[in-house]
């Protein structure tokens, strides 16, 4: 069985945006983009309900892309016990609340 590999919003913005001109935006597509071709095919992906709705933000042809970009890919669903650990991680101060439904995704999974 492969490896599960958690495919997060700003890698599908990098590999289906307009190239960059910004010399660091562009090394992380073409790191994206090489990654994807590459290596990809050695995993078992996922994306999660949160990444769904982040990349169907945002102009509309754009959110179209990246969501028929990530179309076969699974998605993680948020469970209450998910929701519950991300709350008391928080309230500790242990995570970012930018983290909150990931992490308690990844532990429930």
């Amino acid at each position: 069985m492969a490896s599960l590999v958690y495919i997060e919003t700003s890698v599908i913005s990098y590999l289906t945006s307009r190239p960059s001109r910004d010399i660091v935006i562009a090394g992380r597509q073409a790191i994206s983009q090489d990654w994807w071709q590459y290596e990809r095919p050695r995993f078992e992906l996922r994306i999660s309900a949160l990444v769904e709705e982040e990349i169907s933000r945002g102009d509309s042809s754009a959110a179209v892309r990246r969501l028929d970009f990530v179309a076969g890919i699974p998605s993680l669903a948020i469970s209450e016990n998910a929701v519950d650990l991300a709350k008391r991680r928080i309230d500790k101060g242990a995570i970012s609340t930018s983290l909150q439904l990931f992490v308690g995704m990844q532990i429930w999974y």
